[in-house]
């Protein structure tokens, strides 16, 4: 058979991703005698046109479409992705072809049931897709029943009518290498200083609250052969050229025996290398480790600390300590091996002491010239231990089962408050970078950044290229400016809050006497005329419904006149129903915290809400449907 596959990712950030994936799949299918192509639309302009061409010119008998982001991944400005995949991938291949159509990948792990439903397909893959897609071709070419495939979830006529458990390769060494020299043009992502990514394992046995890897592969390791992964990286070198290589596992180092088995066969090949990893867990760093990065030509590593707190370290379910962190820390600078540090600020439990100490930590622990990379709140994901305890705490927190982004938000300390302390801190530091607005990098700038690198410092990490501005800036007095006219904004919100606040008063005060008033009319009347009872009476029945649920007619009619009535204040837990912003940003959902004070406790209803956190000063939303609680929950708030 003929087969398709579509990589659907155009997001380039922090720089434009090989589909390693939809590689490894690609590859085994061609094993099995298939004939495969590859549909790369990351650089697409004409991602309509070229899925348009490329089925007419293939003619495939079944086209795969892997979908890797379902958005950005930041909890604090978040951007939805899933939008420009339906209307320029999904919408164009169902339009241009009319048999059947898989998706795949890291996203159809997490939300496969709601991703059938999002973009009306029928058939989705989760978990390992090379042994289900082999599988899945042999009963369409055989024309057999779909019933009980691994990995399968079918959607017919609107309805889930299958969904199984992944079908789990247990040996990962009898799966072929990806070979996506063979599918992807890879000078494309060279440019820009893409590295080629190879794995050593899947699956995760840790507990972090926030992660979704025990999802998409598994709650335990299936490690590869140390050997198999050498030879492998041998094989790349030798077919591409390419010497910049990145192991994609969700913990390289954990197990820690395995990680260094690894390393050594690789330093027994002799290879001139530039290594990095994307997970290396601080748990797990020793110097024997730290010396086989350094032999075997470890550019960078990232090192997710997430924190510098122990008591947030344990919130978020971390296997080390502070001490730990620093310990890590120390062994890495010693040997002059570059880190990004990342953060993950906003956890349960997340205080202004907790970021206090973590900023503490990291100016111990880090390099002035390593990066310090800090996520600002936590998204939610489907599947995630904090997903579970926010659902048991409120089954109505997520109606997708948190597709839309939905945000952590601790009770003792707001987004927006942490936003603006982040901010500070990254002012006065020149390696401090936030995710949410400082990894947008342009293209054509990672192009010339990797260009600079390749002439003059071949050997260093392209991050590197944003901390030297900065401390170009610091020398300049811009960041004293930018620190000024931080702390301005902020004395100028202050006073506006506070005029808020006493006309806020002062409107309270006018609705009292309005409503005193109407009561001592209505007892004068009542005095002067038998039907002032009866007034009187309809009076006393609003000011008890009043009581109870927040609503009362005096009220009403002194906020006709542009009075603000008093009101307990209700806090809104809004629900993930899809709406429209009045920004450019259409289909970004934002779980906020608002006060909305005519919506009693319990009622559902159609609200509108004023949301910070945009790149705009105050964006408004509306559309939402939400539900009122006298208390505030920690969480979905």
């Amino acid at each position: 058979m003929r087969v398709l596959l579509i990589n659907s990712n155009r997001f380039k950030q922090p720089w434009p991703v090989i589909p390693f994936g939809l590689c490894c799949v690609g590859s085994a299918v061609e094993n099995a005698g298939h004939e495969v192509r590859v549909l790369d639309l990351c650089f697409s302009r004409k991602p309509k046109r070229d899925i348009a061409r490329a089925v007419d010119e293939f003619e495939p008998d079944l086209v795969g479409i892997s979908i890797r982001n379902i958005d950005n991944g930041a909890g604090y400005n978040t951007q939805f992705l899933l939008e420009a995949v339906r209307q320029d991938v999904v919408r164009p291949c169902k339009k241009a072809f009319s048999g059947p159509i898989v998706i795949g990948g890291p996203a159809v792990g997490i939300n496969a049931v709601e991703l059938l439903t999002y973009f009306d397909l029928e058939f989705a893959v989760r978990g390992d897709g090379e042994a289900a897609m082999i599988e899945f071709l042999h009963r369409i070419e055989n024309g057999m029943s779909m019933e009980g495939l691994g990995g399968l979830v079918r959607r017919v006529d609107g309805d889930i009518v299958e969904d199984n458990e992944p079908l789990v390769v247990e040996d990962l060494d009898e799966l072929p290498i990806s070979r996506s020299y063979r599918y992807v043009d890879l000078k494309r992502y060279r440019r820009y200083g893409s590295p080629i990514q190879i794995q050593t394992k899947r699956g995760c046995a840790l507990n972090c609250i926030y992660c979704t890897y025990n999802r998409i592969e598994g709650r335990r390791w299936r490690l590869r052969d140390p050997q198999k992964v050498a030879d492998e990286i041998e094989t790349i070198v030798r077919e591409t050229g390419m010497r910049y290589i990145e192991f994609t596992d969700s913990t390289f180092n954990v197990p820690l025996d395995h990680a260094k088995a690894v390393l050594r066969a690789i330093e027994a090949k002799g290879l001139d290398l530039d290594l990095r990893t994307m997970g290396l867990n601080p748990g797990a760093v020793d110097e024997e480790l730290v010396d086989l990065l350094k032999r075997t030509g470890f550019r960078d590593v990232d090192l997710g600390v997430e924190s510098g707190c122990n008591r947030m370290l344990r919130n978020l379910g971390k296997n080390f300590d502070k001490g730990t962190v620093l310990e890590a820390g120390r062994l890495l600078q010693e040997k002059g091996i570059p880190v990004t540090w990342y953060l993950l600020l906003g956890g349960p439990g997340e205080t202004r002491e907790s970021v206090r100490e973590t900023f503490e930590t990291l100016d111990r622990a880090a390099s002035e010239w390593d990066l310090v990379n800090v996520g600002i709140g936590l998204r939610v994901y489907n599947g995630s231990p904090v997903a579970q305890e926010l659902r048991a705490a409120n089954p109505r927190c997520t109606r997708d089962s948190f597709l839309r982004p939905v945000t952590y938000r601790p009770a003792g300390l707001d987004l927006e408050v942490l936003k603006l302390l982040v901010k500070q801190h990254a002012l006065n530091r020149t390696n401090v970078f936030m995710y949410d607005e400082d990894e947008d990098t342009p293209l054509f700038l990672l192009r010339v950044g990797t260009l600079i690198l390749r002439l003059f410092a071949p050997r260093q990490p392209i991050w590197r290229l944003f901390i030297f501005p900065r401390k170009m800036q610091r020398k300049l007095g811009i960041l004293a400016v930018r620190r000024l006219w931080l702390n301005w904004r902020q004395r100028r919100l202050k006073e506006a809050q506070t005029e808020m606040l006493r006309s806020g008063l002062t409107q309270q005060r006018v609705s009292r006497l309005l409503t005193g008033m109407g009561i001592l009319t209505g007892a004068t009347i009542a005095y002067f005329t038998p039907w002032g009872y009866l007034l009187l009476l309809g009076m006393a029945v609003h000011l008890i419904q009043f009581a109870f649920t927040g609503r009362c007619k005096i009220n009403e009619f002194a906020d006709s006149l542009g009075i603000l009535y008093e009101h307990p204040p209700r806090h809104l837990v809004l629900e993930p129903e899809h709406q429209e912003a009045d920004t450019e940003e259409n289909g970004v959902e934002v779980i906020a915290k608002t006060f909305f004070d005519d919506l009693p406790v319990g009622e559902m209803g159609e609200v509108r809400a004023e949301l910070k956190g945009s790149k705009l000063p105050m964006a408004r939303v509306s559309g939402f449907r939400g539900w009122a609680s006298s208390s505030r929950p920690e969480g979905l708030v």
